[in-house]
């Protein structure tokens, strides 16, 4: 009977020495593949430090300096609005520029054509005249700045010269160079705004106003 107890305790005790060899073993395994797939070491954690910092840190690609004789990639995929100043009757005048930045030695195109008003039957009643242009026109622009002030008045034409495509085609051209004494400091740029008037022989006026960019871009 002895003999029997004591079987059954030694079979226990070596169940025990095999149940815990068996879980220190899993434990060890369980231990090495966290080691393998776990918080990457110090000198790791520096490193993704730095280069996250330096990712957030970059300049985006807007702010990004112009290399020297490069377009602004930026500007040019920019198109100009053309702008129409409400008015209570009558024609409209729709004023555009040929591009939206400029710097120093080039020249602006401005370009200005007449809207014409639709004729229907409440504005028959209410205008006391049709509120049409006739011609012959005289349109003369006014270039000034907020820093700048007053830079320049030009005249336009519809020709088909001085930069105007097609005589006759009721697109008008203005031209004026900006003033190499005026330019902002390198890396600024200043809004210039350009109010033309149109008028035409029997005393009828019409006013609209546009604007361009007088920049100088930092380059590399």
């Amino acid at each position: 009977m002895t003999l029997f107890k004591t079987s059954i305790v030694a079979a226990l005790l070596v169940g025990f020495s095999v149940g815990v060899g068996s879980f220190s073993a899993d434990a060890q395994s369980d231990r090495g593949k966290a080691q393998k797939i776990g918080a990457p070491s110090v000198p790791d954690l520096a490193a993704h430090a730095a280069r996250s910092y330096q990712e957030q840190a970059r300049f985006p690609a807007w702010s990004q300096p112009v290399a020297k004789g490069q377009p602004d990639p930026l500007m040019a995929q920019r198109i100009p609005t053309r702008q129409t100043l409400p008015r209570d009757y009558g024609d409209g005048l729709t004023v555009w520029p040929s591009g939206i930045r400029y710097e120093r030695g080039e020249p602006v195109y401005i370009y200005a054509q007449v809207t014409r008003a639709a004729v229907n039957d409440e504005d028959l009643l209410v205008l006391p005249r049709d509120g049409t242009m006739t011609g012959p026109m005289t349109i003369v622009g006014q270039v000034t700045g907020p820093v700048s002030g007053p830079l320049d008045t030009f005249k336009f034409s519809d020709n088909g010269t001085n930069g105007d495509e097609k005589g006759g085609d009721g697109i008008y051209t203005g031209r004026f160079d900006l003033p190499a004494d005026r330019e902002p400091m390198i890396g600024y740029a200043e809004n210039l705004a350009v109010i033309v008037t149109a008028s035409d022989g029997r005393g009828d006026r019409l006013k609209g106003m546009t604007g361009v960019l007088y920049s100088i871009p930092q380059q590399i």
